[in-house]
């Protein structure tokens, strides 16, 4: 309120006008003091006036700032909601490649045993291993090679699931680095 009164200056007027109807001699001017309580008065709702007008300034003030802080909340909710859908999207697309990634040590075995897809020669046991055991190979037929097919199937699955969860991960990271980038943090 100082600082209201402050910046008004012609309070400073009424001061020096009240006091100069106080100190007018009592033989001059008889009705000085109902004329002093009278400028009081008119000052005293001029002041009046003013602090409401200064309150409804105010008031329309903190209105517009609760109307742009709601509006930053609604843009700072749908930014949310859209980072969350993208999350969700990218969730949604990592349980599909789990599911899918299933199917693939069996599509390896079925590859490898059809030919389509070869093995290196890592893959392949020990040779001498390969010589004594010549003699099972033949009883027990492509039993190694099955195995070998198998494992490779298994490993071939362990890497897509890798590469889907990196995927997914690195996915992940950019939503949440737009999202920053546009002033809203998860």
């Amino acid at each position: 309120m100082i600082g209201f009164l402050l910046s008004n200056l012609w309070w400073l007027l009424a001061v020096a006008l009240i006091a100069a109807i106080v100190c007018v001699p009592a033989g001059v001017w008889r009705l000085r003091w109902p004329l002093a309580l009278a400028v009081c008065a008119l000052f005293a709702g001029l002041f009046w006036l003013d602090a409401n007008a200064l309150r409804q300034v105010l008031a329309e003030r903190d209105r517009a700032d609760a109307v742009a802080s709601l509006a930053a909340a609604g843009v700072a909710r749908a930014i949310e909601h859209a980072g969350a859908e993208t999350v969700s999207k990218i969730g949604e697309t990592h349980e599909q490649d789990r599911i899918a990634a299933e199917a693939v040590p069996d599509a390896v075995a079925a590859a490898v045993h059809a030919g389509d897809l070869r093995l290196r020669q890592q893959w392949a046991a020990c040779e001498t291993s390969r010589l004594s055991a010549a003699a099972a190979t033949a009883a027990g037929g492509d039993a190694p090679a099955d195995g070998r097919a198998e494992a490779a199937g298994r490993i071939v699955r362990i890497g897509r699931d890798a590469d889907d969860q990196l995927h997914a991960c690195q996915a992940t990271v950019a939503a949440y680095r737009e999202m920053t980038m546009v002033g809203v943090a998860p």
